[in-house]
């Protein structure tokens, strides 16, 4: 019974603005084999957050308040774009401060992602956020073959199955932030070393 609270107590994130989720559980990655030479590797922001989108975008107050938030995260963490991923939509996953029902729409169980590329990057984070977007979206296409036969790659299916994401403009967003659906197996675990491979062709 006790570790069941102590559990509940660590997830419970009713009290965090958007700022402390996407820095509760943060990693950067650099290109895994070479760019061109004629400026920095890239380097990608992975942020897995413990809430679904729909609480997410509830929580910044919208698509534009988010995109906002996570620019100046992107940027402040010195990352060119910031990669999102949440928890499922599940009512479990809902966070117990909100009414029912409220933000919720349809529950679809799977998680969900978000991409943006930061502010400070100009043109050149803006053309990696799209590429880097297809290129996910294009899993298992152009992962290498010793990724792929990882234990945790096969588990989680993405060598047949990919990771399920199909980007769209969200809804308030200003064009910047682009939200998808995400595959419930998949994991930060699987998304980070695929998300180092494919910065190295953007």
């Amino acid at each position: 019974m006790l570790a069941k609270v102590l559990t509940e107590a660590r997830f419970d994130v009713s009290h965090l603005s958007v700022v402390d989720l996407l820095a509760l559980d943060f990693k950067a990655t650099s290109a895994t084999q070479p760019q061109e030479a004629v400026s920095e590797p890239l380097r990608i922001g992975v942020a897995a957050v413990f809430v679904p989108m729909a609480d997410l975008l509830l929580r910044a107050g919208g698509g534009d308040l988010l995109a906002k938030e996570m620019g100046d995260f992107a940027d402040k963490r010195g990352v060119d774009v910031l990669l999102v991923l949440s928890a499922a939509d599940d009512r479990k996953a809902v966070r117990k401060g909100r009414g029912e029902g409220e933000g919720e729409g349809a529950l679809t169980g799977l998680k969900g992602a978000a991409l943006i590329p930061a502010p400070s990057g100009g043109t050149r984070a803006a053309k990696a956020a799209q590429r880097l977007a297809l290129a996910l979206e294009r899993a298992p296409v152009a992962l290498p073959p010793g990724l792929l036969a990882e234990p945790l790659f096969k588990r989680q299916a993405i060598d047949s199955e990919g990771f399920g994401l199909e980007f769209s403009s969200a809804e308030g967003g200003s064009g910047l932030l682009r939200v998808s659906m995400l595959r419930r197996a998949a994991t930060r675990k699987t998304v980070l070393p695929a998300v180092a491979h494919y910065a190295g062709a953007l």
